[in-house]
Formats: C-alpha cells, sequence, structure tokens
C-alpha cells in the first residue's frame, strides 16, 4: 500500500467521522429544539391554566354572586308583583267605596276609578304583563342569536306586548 492510499484513507474515515459528528449534532439540535418546543408549551399551557382559573374565579363570575343576583332579582321582581296587585286591589276597594257611597264618578266598573277626569284602571299595570314585560325588555338587550333570549323574548311578548310598545308605567318615568 502507498502512502496516497493511506492518505485518501484517512481522509475517507475523517470524512466518515465528521458526517457522523454532524448528524449527531444535528440530531441533538432537533432534541433541543424539540425541548424547548415542549418547555414552552408547558409554559403556556400553564399560564393558561391559571388565568383560566383566574377568570372562573373572579367574584362577578362565582355561582355565589350569580345566586345573590338572581335573589335580588327575584327580590325586585317580586316587589313589581305586589306593587302591580297592590294597585290592583286599591283600585277595586276604591270603586267598591265611591259606588257604596253613590257617587256620580262611580260608573259601575270595578276594575277602574274616575277621580278629578283621571282613569285609573287596572288594565294599567296589570302584575303578569309587567314581570313578562320586565324579563322582555332585559332578553330583548341582551339577546343573541346562540343564547337563547331570542326565544324567550318571543314566548313572553304574547304575554307583555310587543317590544316598541311602552306600558303606562314606563311612560310614566320616561
Amino acid at each position: 500500500m502507498n502512502d496516497d492510499l493511506m492518505t485518501r484513507a484517512e481522509q475517507a474515515i475523517a470524512d466518515e467521522d465528521h458526517a457522523r459528528k454532524v448528524a449527531k449534532a444535528k440530531e441533538l439540535l432537533a432534541d433541543d429544539e424539540k425541548a424547548q418546543k415542549a418547555a414552552a408549551l408547558k409554559i403556556r399551557q400553564d399560564e393558561t391554566r391559571a388565568e383560566v382559573k383566574a377568570m372562573i374565579e373572579a367574584d362577578d363570575v362565582t355561582l355565589a354572586n350569580v345566586a345573590a343576583k338572581f335573589d335580588a332579582a327575584v327580590s325586585a321582581l317580586a316587589d313589581l308583583a305586589l306593587a302591580a296587585l297592590h294597585r290592583e286591589r286599591t283600585i277595586y276597594a276604591a270603586n267598591m267605596k265611591m259606588q257604596g257611597a253613590q257617587l256620580p264618578e262611580a260608573r259601575g266598573r270595578t276594575s277602574e276609578v274616575h277621580v278629578d277626569g283621571v282613569v285609573h284602571h287596572v288594565n294599567d299595570a296589570p302584575p303578569r304583563t309587567l314581570l313578562a314585560r320586565a324579563l322582555v325588555l332585559v332578553a330583548e338587550a341582551e339577546g343573541t342569536s346562540n343564547n337563547g333570549f331570542n326565544d324567550l323574548t318571543s314566548e313572553l311578548t304574547r304575554l307583555a306586548g310587543p317590544v316598541h310598545r311602552r306600558t303606562k308605567v314606563e311612560e310614566i318615568r320616561r
């Protein structure tokens, strides 16, 4: 064997060794990149979990908060219903009193009272209509195509009347 052949053999072995080293370096680099991506993903996942936990556990999102709002809404609707019922009963009682005293303003209809030219009628604030109307207004204001409020609005408008038509109670305040 001559020196040239030995030099070429050494060069070939060195090239193969270099190629193996380059291949191993690429493999290690790919592993490092994969590990970095996995670590970054883990950090992002942990941050997301923490954010979601904070979102769900926020005071205004808790089930206890919704329950308190529900209780307040039920109380407010109960107050509204009781006020409307009290008005109805007062109108009926006033009419009976007027008829008992044979006042000329007593026209025989127990559902209305005439005082100083103003007619007070139980249909001005019927309890079920007012309750339905209150729910319709909230559902209409917050309704979207996918939250079900539009369906609720449709169901309640047969009791409350069209959304654009205000009740006498609403007109008094506006």
